[in-house]
């Protein structure tokens, strides 16, 4: 189904779970507002999309693994290293 939404990018599909089951409530063709939590782990999804798929470039990825995020107004990275 989201193939037909969205056929390259990034799409945002949100649901509520019901008593009889999930209901979708949103489809957004965009980055997720939480997509700022890849960035504290050093992830930067809009850059990579941008290489491999629009230049062609297979550009290494090195996550900050076990990276948490505290949000209070401003977003706070911790790791662990």
């Amino acid at each position: 189904m989201t193939e037909s939404l969205v056929t390259d990018g990034f799409i945002n599909i949100q649901f509520m779970e019901s008593e009889t089951g999930y209901k979708l409530t949103d489809i957004n063709p965009r980055f997720c507002g939480s997509q700022v939590m890849s960035l504290g782990a050093n992830v930067n999804f809009p850059s990579l999309f941008i290489d491999y798929f629009h230049l062609g470039n297979a550009v290494p990825v090195e996550p900050v693994w076990n990276t948490r995020m505290l949000r209070f107004r401003d977003q706070i990275f911790i790791s662990e290293d």
